[in-house]
């Protein structure tokens, strides 16, 4: 199921799957959000920075790799705050229509190069469920340790903090009752006092 969604993305980006050419290599997927890696929990209304990390271990160089993202990203507001060469963000294009398909091409990605894919999300203020995000290589290559080709992420999200309830002001009024009433307080304690 997952693989149709991914193809449908690409379709839907116009972008081709693309052919690994270079040889054989090691190629490694990370998430980091807020300094986490397993995962993060925010609150409706907040922000959290969501890094995309690609690493090519070697022994070849490769050309052109065409990420996808899932599970994102409805409860969160579009556009997102991008800073991402490469990365495409399309509203609706899931198969939840509120969800977002993410894209990141990378062209190339160099032996020891590690690319970090940086966004920001921010958090409606009233979300549907907690989330998980999760990345994958759709390109076509071969990897000598697929295990860490794919690369997924938690977000939970706690219930909406109480809004809080200002204070009126006092008027200019109540405030001279305010220190009158304290200041008759005040003499009637010190008459108590001297009479005692």
């Amino acid at each position: 199921m997952k693989a149709c969604i991914f193809a449908a993305m690409i379709l839907l980006s116009g972008m081709p799957i693309a052919a690994y050419s270079g040889g054989d290599t090691d190629l490694a997927l990370g998430i980091v959000a807020n300094g986490e890696v397993d995962g993060v929990t925010i609150r409706p209304g907040e922000e959290i920075r969501v890094s995309f990390l690609s690493t090519n271990e070697g022994p070849a160089d490769a050309d052109l790799l065409v990420i996808g993202a899932t599970g994102l990203i409805r409860n969160f507001s579009f556009p997102f705050d991008i800073d991402c060469p490469g990365l495409t963000v399309a509203q609706g294009r899931g198969v939840d229509l509120s969800d977002y398909g993410i894209v990141w091409q990378i062209s190339p990605l160099l032996v020891n190069q590690t690319l970090d894919c940086q966004f920001t999300l921010r958090a409606l203020s009233i979300v549907d469920d907690n989330e998980t995000l999760e990345i994958r290589y759709l390109s076509s290559f071969t990897d000598p340790d697929p295990s860490d080709d794919e690369a997924s992420f938690e977000i939970t999200f706690l219930p909406a903090l109480p809004e809080a309830v200002p204070v009126p002001a006092l008027s200019l009024l109540a405030q001279m009752f305010l220190v009158l009433g304290f200041l008759i307080l005040v003499a009637a304690g010190s008459a108590k006092r001297r009479a005692a």
